[in-house]
């Protein structure tokens, strides 16, 4: 809650005789108001960043190799020290404007670091096999975040393994196994050591992005994802650290989801399914890995985890698949509503919201799209998510009266 909104709530306390004009006064002064010029130097950090970037991969014909890297080097050394020195100068401060000053000038270094080595393959027209420029950019993000333990060291580092992990994907045709071993051993410990939702969910979205590239470059079949999200919840299952464990659970969850989502779309392509290759060491892991989750909901007494696992049970190799798929969509989101609203778990109501809304568009666009007037789609479609917000407001209301008797 800011400070705006405790100052307009407390009048009305005042008002109602709870708290006096002092008291009111004493808690608002508490509040320190935001200070958003942060945002700005956020917002130079990146453009100058960008601007590095296309400056060193552009024509330099008319300055020497040797000037050219000495400007990189000694610009990175110049931002690198100002950073390091206006860190230590303003490290006890609890202001955010001066902690972002000295990040961004740390970044941009870290960024004329990277460039650097761009350069140095450009100028010199090394031949390289693999992504390892990327691998050695985001190992040194990791050690600068080490020095300077920050969310912007740490998002910058991640930001470049996850990108040097597409790279690899999209120059190389390649999984880069180092890449993957430094966000495993580098970046998710230091999630778990953290405990930071940011962090956390960071990872999380880093571990998906990192299963798309490895689905698409070391498997033959696109239904290898599934594997990867239940090995994900999975570790959702066993992490002791609540913000990064309810990290891996979400993320893993919608994103299967959003993998069944487009997997109805894909398999009514009538020459989709029949190209598919079933390979049994898939189908013999998930299965094992299955089988042992739904014994660890029995022994845990959690049963309702088995409506979890049914979103990763394979159902392509089915008759009328995606009929299937889409109907196992729905059986997982009005569950999850109903336990929701009966329980009163807020998480579980708003997984079942966005996985309703998921699996009710997905039937409209595939049955609406082509059927019907394009200006009745939208107006159709509106009118049905007013008639959800309404079941679902009668269903809180009931569920607050069934508590208030």
């Amino acid at each position: 809650m800011n400070k705006a909104k405790i100052a307009r709530e407390g009048e009305k306390w005042v008002e109602d005789g709870h708290i006096s004009e002092e008291q009111l006064e004493s808690i608002l002064n508490t509040y320190q108001q935001k200070d958003y010029r942060y945002l700005l130097v956020l917002f130079a950090t990146l453009l100058v960043s960008i601007g590095v970037l296309i400056y060193v991969i552009s024509d330099w014909a008319q300055v020497s190799n040797s000037i050219r890297i000495g400007i990189m080097v000694v610009s990175m050394v110049v931002l690198y020290s100002f950073g390091a020195y206006y860190y230590r100068r303003h490290e006890q401060q609890t202001d955010m404007y001066p902690q972002i000053v000295s990040m961004s000038f740390l970044l941009l270094g870290y960024v004329f670091f990277g460039a650097t080595i761009l350069l140095l393959i450009h100028l010199y027209e090394v031949i390289i096999l693999s992504a390892w420029p990327y691998a050695i950019w985001g190992m040194v993000g990791l050690l600068l975040y080490f020095l300077y333990p920050h969310q912007l060291t740490f998002l910058s580092g991640l930001v470049i393994i996850i990108y040097g992990q597409i790279y690899s994907s999209l120059v190389f045709d390649q999984f880069n196994v180092y890449i993957f071993i430094i966000f495993l051993l580098g970046f998710l410990i230091v999630a778990y050591r953290y405990n930071s939702y940011l962090y956390s969910v960071s990872i999380a979205i880093g571990f998906v992005i990192h299963s798309l590239v490895a689905t698409s470059m070391l498997t033959n079949e696109y239904y290898w994802f599934i594997l990867f999200m239940f090995i994900l919840y999975a570790l959702s299952e066993f992490i002791s650290r609540q913000k990064l464990k309810q990290s891996l659970f979400y993320v893993s969850v919608f994103s299967i989801f959003i993998f069944k989502t487009s997997e109805t779309f894909m398999l009514q392509e009538d020459y989709f399914p029949n190209e598919l290759i079933y390979e049994p060491v898939f189908f013999i892991i998930l299965g094992i890995g299955i089988v042992c989750m739904i014994f660890y909901s029995f022994f845990t007494k959690e049963s309702v985890k088995l409506v979890d696992i049914s979103l990763f049970i394979p159902l392509f190799f089915l008759p009328y698949h995606y009929l299937i798929i889409i109907l196992s969509m729905f059986f997982f989101t009005l569950f999850y509503l109903i336990y929701g609203f009966q329980r009163g778990i807020q998480s579980r109501i708003v997984i079942g919201i966005v996985t309703f809304l998921l699996s009710t568009f997905t039937v409209y666009i595939q049955y609406a799209w082509e059927a019907l007037n394009k200006s009745l789609f939208f107006i159709i479609g509106g009118l049905l998510l007013f008639a959800i917000s309404f079941v679902l407001e009668k269903l809180r209301r009931n569920r607050e009266q069934g508590e208030a008797r």
